[in-house]
């Protein structure tokens, strides 16, 4: 092209590709190079002496995912009253770990963000998954290895696990209840159940309900005319708190079915295949676009890949417990939780918007609302009470 500093902007790229005919097709993980013959005398000859161990219920898949939270299509899609121009994918990214059974039993997911405390998660008592920190937002050693302990404390029945042999994944120690077994290198893209379509299915979900959000916010400003918003400027303000609950519901969207699919199409189960719904495509989003959009993170690396040098480094410096730094999301603002009587103002606007527009008998639901903040409102006095007497004492 004659340009030596030239560098290709995400939409001028997409267009060249679309202009020659090439499309990107990529296969999950280490696809190109999985071991077809070691996957099947893996299942073959290992897989029936654990199986025999275990009940479907007593199987399990752990994998570990990136999810870019803040991702919108790419290019120049536009949502209503935004002209139609170019943008930059939020790479604003959680690593969760996604684990299921073989009859379809869920896990609370794990997520692994960058910042221990974000702004976000000031004044919240319970989060909706499991969440953790480090300064890369890795799966590492020490993190896996506290997951398998707080399950294994949990347990009262032996279980099997099967996990990619990532580094992350050699731990240690040894479980009371947990039986942790290896799928084979080069195969877990082939047989792995979360890489069948049980991560993809959760993805999926998952940006399907972000967007809805998007659109949601866009469609109330329309309605008072305030036509200055972006899709993607909303986007950006997602917070790790709002991430994490769009992943909580996304996770209870996948079904049993899916995931006993998944399992069957890793050559686990051997019984016919069941029919599942699938994920509804949005319709003003072509299917390249749409694949492009669910998949976009899927290479983005979630473990940590352990040298010599690493494991001295962290001997010496303690490096695990210095990443677990404090406030690092700039963006999200430091807000105060909100009053008994504003949530209580809340609650009533809510009612009465839910009356006014549709015929739904809210009031047991108000009732049971109101009585939880007024407990909460209880509770805070009386640790307040509690503080002040403490206080003198």
């Amino acid at each position: 092209m004659g340009k030596d500093d030239f560098v290709a902007t995400e939409g001028w790229f997409h267009r060249w590709k679309k202009r020659e005919n090439i499309s990107f097709v990529k296969p999950h993980g280490e696809q190109r190079e999985a071991d077809q013959v070691a996957t099947r005398s893996w299942i073959n000859s290992e897989w029936p002496s654990l199986i025999a161990k275990y009940p479907p219920s007593c199987v399990f898949n752990a994998d570990e995912t990136g999810l870019y939270f803040r991702a919108l299509p790419e290019h120049t899609y536009a949502f209503k009253n935004e002209k139609t121009r170019g943008t930059k994918t939020s790479k604003e990214r959680l690593t969760i770990l996604c684990c299921a059974s073989m009859d379809g039993e869920k896990r609370k997911l794990l997520a692994i963000g960058k910042s221990k405390n974000p702004r976000c998660f000031k004044g919240v008592k319970n989060l909706p998954v499991d969440y953790t920190a480090n300064s890369n937002a890795w799966m590492t050693k020490e993190i896996f290895t506290e997951w398998l302990t707080k399950w294994d404390n949990e347990l009262r029945h032996d279980v099997l696990l099967l996990v990619d042999n990532c580094t992350a994944h050699v731990v240690t120690v040894k479980f009371k209840h947990i039986n942790l077994v290896f799928l084979p290198s080069n195969t877990t893209s082939i047989i792995q159940p979360c890489d069948q379509g049980i991560i993809r299915t959760f993805k999926a979900y998952y940006r399907t309900g972000m967007r809805k959000n998007v659109i949601s916010v866009i469609d109330a400003n329309l309605e008072q005319e305030l036509c200055t918003l972006r899709a993607h400027e909303i986007a950006k303000k997602i917070t790790v708190l709002e991430g994490l609950h769009l992943a909580y519901e996304a996770w209870n969207m996948v079904s049993k079915i899916t995931i006993r699919n998944c399992f069957r199409h890793g050559g686990f189960i051997l019984c016919p295949k069941e029919v599942e719904a699938a994920v509804e495509r949005p319709t003003d989003l072509s299917t390249e676009l749409y694949n492009e959009w669910i998949n976009i993170d899927e290479e983005v690396q979630t473990t940590e890949l352990v040298t010599d040098e690493d494991i001295c480094g962290e001997i010496q410096s303690k490096r695990f417990k210095e990443n677990m730094v404090g406030d690092s999301d700039e963006e999200e603002p430091d807000e105060k939780p909100p009053s008994t009587k504003e949530m209580l103002e809340a609650l009533q606007i809510l009612c009465r918007g839910i009356q006014q527009r549709g015929d739904f008998d809210v009031f047991e639901k108000h009732k049971s609302y109101e009585d939880m903040i007024m407990k909460l409102a209880e509770e805070a006095k009386i640790q307040s009470t509690l503080d002040v007497f403490l206080s003198k004492n």
